[in-house]
């Protein structure tokens, strides 16, 4: 809400762009400010014992928002991953963080490697949201979309 009436008022055309943009940068351009914002939220993941399958979704988006936030500023993303990583699994059900471990073992991956557990977070979730339908539970969002399709991303890539 705050960059709204920041702009507010000011025609965006090719006379006023320049300027818009520089007061956008001058407010909310400040990369390492950006960075930490993000580190911050994801570190602050309060812990979860269980939750349904579409606060797990919600959740895993914003992690994922939050873990790209960090790629779109050109930071290494894994650098942050031996600290991040359990911040992250506490947000999602023990049973998560164990078959995490399993998988890493399995795949012999790096356990700082953020972008692989977003990977298997994603489908998790999605595992999570299909079993509730098939069980027969609805869901409290008529409208949910699989994380990967919320996020645009083929998981299989």
């Amino acid at each position: 809400m705050g960059a709204k009436i920041l702009v507010n008022g000011i025609d965006v055309t090719g006379n006023t762009y320049v300027e818009t943009k520089r007061i956008f940068l001058a407010r909310y351009g400040d990369k390492n400010r950006i960075i930490q914002a993000h580190q911050n939220f994801l570190e602050g993941q309060r812990p979860v014992k269980s939750a349904p399958p579409d606060e797990l979704n919600t959740t895993f988006i914003e992690c994922h928002r939050r873990v790209q936030g960090f790629r779109a500023y050109g930071e290494d993303v894994n650098g942050y991953g031996r600290v991040l990583i359990p911040k992250i699994l506490l947000a999602f059900p023990v049973e998560f963080c164990q078959r995490w471990i399993g998988h890493v073992k399995r795949q012999v991956l790096s356990d700082g490697d953020i972008l692989k557990l977003m990977e298997f977070l994603g489908l998790e979730v999605d595992g999570a949201i299909a079993t509730q339908k098939m069980c027969g539970e609805t869901l409290d969002h008529p409208n949910y979309n699989p994380s990967a399709a919320a996020l645009h991303v083929n998981p299989k890539q």
